[in-house]
């Protein structure tokens, strides 16, 4: 491992420090912490997720999802922030007990048509399967609920993510996808855990009536854990669903839905794919400027860039482990770039780790841009896409902390 340094925190502006790391082995980009987003209440766990511009104030707001509070009755629930303005913008209830749940946020779009961005709070089923997930629907302006949906099966998983697919049904409002993968594990998932073919929900958003399923073609496809929205392949002007999937029977496979009906348009597969492991959607961007977007598929360090077209393979990239996150066009070569993130790790676990490695690859070739070192005990190998907050012409990252300290960070990546 490289020796790595950092400089000590300065103060910028009034609550915004900078924390700039000194270079491990290529030409790096600086990281500079934008902002912090505490978790106040004392949760012990939380991820965090961006949701769009719900205060409407031009840059994407963050949702920290806390689960657990020591000592006190824990609920899964999600708080709302603006790093613009380095404050709280709503508080989204479910009234749910956490139970280690899988919980997750998304931006929903404007669904009733208000003139405010709505949210997603996706609760998956108990780890003891003895309730089903759930998934609401929150008001961007008030954070009053629009609609809830529930699984019918505590094992099926249902509510593991959720998501929009743009306009299915012509009304005008982004509709919304809810996976339930019946991957029949706990959180912590291990080698012994067993997988159903999995299905996916879509329902209308402006209304909250479903509108059809697509479902796993086998048992152990377990699809849903990963949904990307891509544009319309059959010619019928309705954006199309890729869904990652594995498969302990066969290669795993991405498959293409029709978003009008939920048919299958084609299949996906790359070169030699491990079973093992869940083949992922990582993004979808137009990476050898053709006009024409491209699939970015990844499994367990190595990417595929897949034309959903014709299914043909244009590119493989080798990285680190984790999923790759699409991050703007850093290189400024006119592709979208990427980030893969990795732990180091001197003990066992999570809370033992010193810090987290992001590593720079180009959208186009898969070559190394970089690397940055965070040196914090406490992050997950997660980054997200936020957008450029501090409008500098580069995409900035949301980072979320775990421990006894959590919460989330912004970090903005300078050439």
């Amino acid at each position: 491992m490289s020796e790595r340094a950092t400089a000590p925190y300065t103060l910028l502006a009034a609550g915004v420090t900078a924390l700039v790391a000194t270079a491990c082995s290529h030409k790096l980009p600086r990281s500079v912490l934008l902002a912090e987003f505490p978790s106040e209440k004392g949760h012990a766990h939380a991820e965090s997720f961006v949701v769009g511009d719900i205060d409407r104030d031009g840059r994407a707001d963050v949702a920290l999802i806390c689960e657990t509070e020591p000592g006190l009755p824990s609920e899964a629930a999600a708080e709302v922030f603006s790093p613009q303005r380095q404050a709280s913008i709503l508080t989204l209830r479910t009234g749910v007990a956490a139970a280690w749940r899988t919980t997750r946020a998304a931006a929903a779009g404007d669904t009733n048509a208000d003139g405010w961005p709505d949210v997603l709070l996706a609760v998956g089923g108990a780890s003891d399967h003895a309730e089903p997930g759930r998934v609401w629907l929150f008001s961007g302006r008030d954070a009053s609920v629009l609609h809830r949906w529930t699984g019918t099966d505590p094992a099926a998983a249902f509510g593991t993510g959720a998501g929009t697919v743009g306009d299915l049904d012509g009304d005008r409002a982004d509709d919304i996808w809810i996976s339930a993968p019946q991957t029949q594990h706990t959180r912590f998932a291990s080698s012994t855990d067993t997988c159903g073919g999995g299905f996916l929900n879509l329902y209308s958003g402006r209304t909250g009536a479903e509108l059809f399923t697509v479902r796993g073609e086998s048992t152990g496809d377990a699809i849903g854990e990963s949904v990307l929205p891509i544009d319309d392949l059959d010619g019928d002007g309705v954006p199309e669903l890729a869904v990652g999937s594995t498969s302990l029977a066969r290669a795993p496979a991405a498959r293409i839905f029709s978003g009008r009906n939920g048919s299958l348009v084609r299949r996906l597969t790359p070169p030699a794919p491990d079973p093992a492991y869940y083949l992922q959607l990582a993004g979808y961007y137009d990476a050898d400027g053709d006009g024409s977007n491209e699939c970015l598929l990844s499994q367990r360090g190595e990417s595929w860039l897949v034309s959903p077209g014709d299914g043909r393979v244009l590119a493989t990239f080798a990285h680190e482990r984790a999923k790759p996150e699409l991050v703007g066009d850093f290189d400024r070569d006119g592709t979208c770039d990427f980030v893969v993130c990795d732990l180091d790790f001197p003990g066992e676990g999570i809370f033992e780790t010193s810090g987290l490695l992001a590593r720079l690859h180009s959208g186009r070739d898969g070559r190394a841009l970089g690397e940055r070192f965070f040196g914090e005990p406490g992050l997950p190998p997660i980054v997200s896409p936020l957008g450029d907050i501090d409008v500098d012409g580069v995409t900035d990252l949301l980072i979320p902390r775990y421990g006894v300290v959590s919460g989330a960070r912004m970090f903005a990546l300078r050439p």
